[in-house]
């Protein structure tokens, strides 16, 4: 079955289709949480967390998703490094082994979400 259809025999009826710039997540979302190795990176409005990520998580995660625009296409971004082990996670911020904004800070402090703008809150010692 297609989408469409598991979503009619759930009950749903008739779905109205999603404009394609709408990427995973985004459709009937109000507030959105990210997550990194089970700890919450970002979190806020669907608008804001996806219109001006500021955890580099959240930026290389919207950064990967496929577009259609040449122009998103040349905004790639890369992840160095290995996943860590969820057993034998990194000291202070998760991410950064991976994270292309890390400083030595990072390794000694796990960073909590503050606030970084109206109803948007990140976990990056970049905002503290």
């Amino acid at each position: 079955m297609v989408p469409d259809q598991v979503h009619h025999v759930l009950g749903g009826g008739t779905r109205e289709a999603q404009p394609a710039q709408e990427g995973i997540g985004q459709a009937g979302a109000d507030d959105v949480m990210v997550m990194y190795l089970g700890r919450p990176v970002e979190q806020g409005t669907k608008e804001t967390v996806f219109t001006r990520a500021r955890h580099p998580y959240t930026q290389v995660l919207l950064a990967a998703t496929p577009s259609v625009d040449p122009k998103a296409r040349s905004k790639r971004m890369t992840v160095k490094g290995e996943l860590p082990s969820p057993v034998d996670l990194p000291s202070g911020c998760r991410f950064r082994t991976r994270c292309p904004e890390a400083f030595d800070r990072c390794a000694q402090v796990d960073p909590k979400l503050v606030r970084v703008g109206p109803d948007h809150e990140a976990a990056c010692l970049l905002y503290e």
